[in-house]
């Protein structure tokens, strides 16, 4: 009987868990929140000159309209790579140009509708093309195509009965095989697996406030340590700062080699923008590289910060 127990409960808690889950995030659904992607480009070399087509696509997952959206796009790469732009709505929209960023305004996005920006260019679109998108009240994120027509509660129970299915499986051979299966491996190669993240790389990232307000100025200061014994290749940095404006020689650096020891450090200031909605932000800093082995090493490391 208490064998029994000890497997029912667990099972019963899951699958309420999971069930109260489905229904939080029902209840409890952001009020407005903007997502973006970009389709994969369509190429057209048969006619000349070649010419290259791609969407950007905005939506608005929430439950209410999302006001004044901001399309922010790096003017000079438009020019510089012949890029010709439409929005495809009927909603009116303005435009603006300050410098090299031409802003593109829409009054409002309602909850589940999509706004399509389609781009025309001899070559694939730039990376830092794009340089935010904003509304009011937030900041988009950017996401995989969403495949709208299976997002039901269909195939959130299909998924849940699979789930449930398997984890029976899985905890009925645990219960046939338990004597053979100690606790003590998984916890041994977990600590080792995490030691040995820790030596190939050490990393550091600070700030010199941890609240800002708008106009201020962030100093980001940021230093990556080798402190494994092998010499590193194509060492490449990528600095993210989401919604600000960045420079692609400030986002993304490259070194030729790293030696055991050695610290590579930068710093960079922005000044946050005027229109950026309080909240908090996340700065990330991911690394990668190869030693002589041909072994490829990556790491990530994060801070925080507030707008207030």
């Amino acid at each position: 009987m208490t064998n029994l127990q000890s497997f029912f409960i667990p099972l019963a808690t899951l699958i309420l868990g999971f069930f109260l889950g489905i229904l939080q995030k029902k209840i409890l659904e952001k009020r407005v929140s903007l997502l973006h992607w970009l389709d994969e480009p369509a190429v057209f070399e048969n006619i000349p000159p070649k010419t290259c087509f791609q969407n950007l696509h905005i939506i608005n997952k929430g439950k209410l309209p999302a006001k004044n959206i901001r399309i922010c796009l790096n003017d000079d790469l438009l020019s510089s790579h012949g890029v010709i732009f439409k929005p495809v709505t009927d909603e009116p929209f303005s435009e603006e140009k300050k410098e090299s960023m031409r802003t593109l305004k829409f009054e409002r996005l309602l909850p589940e509708d999509n706004l399509v920006i389609s781009f025309k260019s001899p070559e694939l679109l730039p990376n830092e093309l794009l340089i935010s998108i904003k509304s009011d009240e937030m900041i988009s994120m950017p996401s995989k195509e969403e495949k709208r027509s299976q997002d039901t509660w269909i195939n959130q129970f299909q998924v849940a009965m699979v789930a449930i299915l398997f984890f029976l499986i899985i905890a009925f051979l645990t219960v046939i095989i338990k004597d053979f299966i100690t606790r003590d491996k998984p916890v041994k190669e977990s600590k080792k697996t995490e030691e040995s993240a820790k030596k190939n790389a050490e990393i550091k990232i600070t700030t010199n406030k941890t609240t800002y307000s708008v106009n201020d100025k962030i100093e980001i200061n940021y230093w990556v340590k080798n402190t494994t014994s092998e010499v590193w290749g194509g060492f490449h940095t990528l600095l993210d700062v989401p919604g600000f404006i960045q420079s692609p020689g400030e986002i993304s650096i490259e070194e030729n080699f790293l030696e055991p020891g050695q610290v590579f450090s930068r710093k960079r200031i922005l000044r946050i923008p005027k229109d950026v909605p309080p909240g908090q932000y996340r700065i990330s800093l991911e690394i990668t590289a190869k030693n002589l082995a041909g072994d490829f090493i990556n790491s990530k490391e994060g801070i925080l910060f507030n707008i207030e």
